[in-house]
């Protein structure tokens, strides 16, 4: 296989964007965000910890222990759905989770 190729089948792989959550359970409180690409914040989470800005002093105050790394929601990009759109649905769907954890403290 040639790198064109390769290329060509990583940019028509199919693509999971979604909403995530952050928890910090030892102090109850939530980062939520939205993402084109799941895996890629999943992976992120796992390897570096936090490095969301909103999270960094509790998180280097709590020496990494205690967060959980959570799906809320995922979204399949369509066919035919541009960058753009995909990346609107995925707005309104974080949206719509912070309307659900009305209530609980966010970052």
């Amino acid at each position: 296989m040639d790198k064109k190729e390769l290329v060509n089948q990583y940019k028509n792989r199919a693509q999971t964007g979604g909403v995530f959550a952050i928890k910090n359970t030892l102090r109850d409180k939530w980062y939520v965000d939205a993402t084109v690409d799941l895996k890629a914040a999943q992976n992120r989470f796992a390897f570096f910890g936090s490095t969301h800005l909103k999270l960094a002093e509790d998180y280097k105050a709590q020496g990494g222990a205690g967060f959980a790394f959570t799906v809320l929601e995922e979204l399949q990009k369509g066919e035919t759905q541009t960058d753009r759109a995909f990346k609107d649905d995925l707005s309104l769907l974080k949206t719509i989770w912070l309307e659900k954890l009305t209530g609980q403290d966010l970052y």
